[in-house]
């Protein structure tokens, strides 16, 4: 930074706040419905792998804004480039298809899924 009196340094520390992004999401297996579907869901940052568990995602159907609740019935790390986890979950509605989005229950809502600082969705 430059003032009237010539170049100034300062410094401060920053803290990430945001927590953790869908990046992509794929289903690995294509199910007839009598057995969970297994997704592997790229994330924005490494995740607290117990976080993912339960109610957390939302799959939304092409064409529309509705919701369907899936289930994590159980999840486990996949390093790759990002943070990639598998889950296998089981929707209380549709499966997940082509086209469908995925997101990430939010914490206002009762989402849990922080990443490794603790930092959760908002």
């Amino acid at each position: 930074m430059t003032t009237g009196d010539g170049p100034q340094m300062s410094s401060k520390n920053f803290t990430d706040g945001v927590g953790p992004a869908i990046i992509r999401g794929k289903r690995y297996e294509k199910n007839d419905g009598e057995v969970p579907d297994t997704l592997f869901i790229t994330f924005s940052e490494p995740l607290l792998q117990s976080t993912v568990a339960g109610n957390q995602l939302l799959l939304i159907k092409t064409g529309t804004i509705d919701t369907v609740s899936l289930s994590v019935l159980q999840s486990h790390f996949k390093k790759l480039r990002l943070s990639v986890h598998g889950a296998v979950v089981a929707s209380s509605g549709a499966q997940p298809k082509a086209g469908d989005r995925l997101r990430l229950l939010p914490g206002s809502k009762g989402g849990t899924v922080s990443d490794q600082s603790a930092k959760q969705t908002a």
